[in-house]
């Protein structure tokens, strides 16, 4: 090709450039509707990074359509999806193994076996199924596969119907914690990914209920809802200070001299957690003879003072907060130590609003 052709064309695909508006990427939206508080977060491609175009947290009530709806009426520009997540009891995360085979063979045959997995009739759960890995010897691939009843996703769909709208996704709590991670990981605080040869546990410490996750190789491996959460560290608060929950809750996160005596209070709670934990890593590490390096915490239980540091204590385990929001590019007004203070929150919503 000569020079003057190569010239011609540079010229005119740059005049073609002009005049062809850049695509337009819309924001997805992730919305958490906890016990304790809604966390809604959207984010959008940007580059190699993510984002964050709008964030709210607040208090959960009777009427989360009006939260919902005034969220995204202040974005700027209308969302490509709106995710939402269901978890807790009514819902399962199991991983197995199967004969290899494509996702859509996989799908067939798991829906003649699903009974086998879980404990709901049929009749009453959506289920679904994914590849983590078609390495695996034998002939076999690990598939994680999951469940929720019916009743569940009827709520959340009767919400979004009567927001005049519909959710373009809905999953489970600790599946977009581990999309998250998946997603996120690389572009995380140096010291979350640890080696191939090494898991990584992620606890999120809800109000009711917390959701450990393992992953290994950033594909989750391991999934399990503990049936304690934040609700009883401010419960075991309220009754050492006699005080209100309110009150209770308040001292949890900005404890000033008094976190000796909050962290002896909590240690009932602690040691109940940490007993669970235990068990389950005990059995991971039996099954899978992989290592686990670090213990990541989130969720709104997860940001009382001092927490990490009795954790690593108790399990021996290298534990970090996970500050999330670090790995996203936020506002320019935003102030990090702000950040800082609610990051622990948004998990969740995050994982949702990463399903471009």
């Amino acid at each position: 090709m000569s020079s003057k052709f190569k010239n011609f064309l540079q010229g005119y695909f740059s005049l073609v450039k002009k005049f062809v508006p850049e695509q337009i990427v819309r924001p997805c939206v992730g919305i958490d509707i906890g016990h304790h508080s809604i966390k809604q977060i959207a984010l959008k491609p940007k580059g190699n990074a993510h984002e964050v175009v709008h964030y709210s947290i607040e208090p959960a009530n009777d009427k989360p359509i009006e939260t919902i709806r005034a969220f995204l009426k202040d974005l700027p520009e209308p969302p490509v999806a709106l995710t939402t997540c269901v978890s807790g009891k009514g819902t399962l995360v199991r991983f197995i193994d199967m004969p290899k085979m494509n996702a859509d063979d996989l799908r067939k045959s798991f829906a003649l076996e699903a009974d086998k997995y879980f404990p709901f009739p049929r009749d009453e759960i959506y289920h679904d199924c994914f590849i983590l890995d078609k390495a695996e010897r034998d002939n076999k691939m690990a598939v994680m596969v999951a469940a929720a009843k019916k009743e569940l996703i009827g709520q959340r769909l009767t919400l979004f119907k009567e927001l005049e709208s519909q959710a373009d996704y809905i999953v489970l709590d600790s599946i977009a914690i581990a999309n998250a991670f998946h997603v996120l990981a690389a572009d995380n605080e140096p010291g979350t990914l640890p080696s191939s040869q090494q898991a990584v546990a992620i606890l999120d410490i809800g109000q009711r209920v917390s959701n450990l996750i393992i992953l290994a190789g950033r594909q989750p491996r391991f999934c399990r809802d503990i049936f304690i959460g934040g609700h009883e560290l401010t419960g075991s608060i309220s009754n050492g200070f006699a005080i209100s929950l309110g009150e209770a809750e308040r001292l949890k996160l900005q404890p000033k001299s008094k976190q000796a005596e909050i962290l002896k209070f909590t240690d009932s709670v602690m040691m109940n957690l940490v007993s669970e934990l235990r068990l389950s890593f005990d059995y991971f590490i039996t099954e899978k003879n992989i290592p686990i390096a670090r213990l990541l915490l989130t969720g709104g239980g997860s940001l009382m003072e001092g927490l990490p540091e009795a954790f690593a204590r108790a399990l021996e385990i290298d534990v970090q907060p996970w500050n999330i929001l670090r790995a996203l590019n936020l506002p320019e007004d935003q102030l990090a130590e702000e950040v800082n203070k609610i990051s622990g929150k948004f998990a969740v919503a995050i994982g949702m609003a990463l399903y471009h």
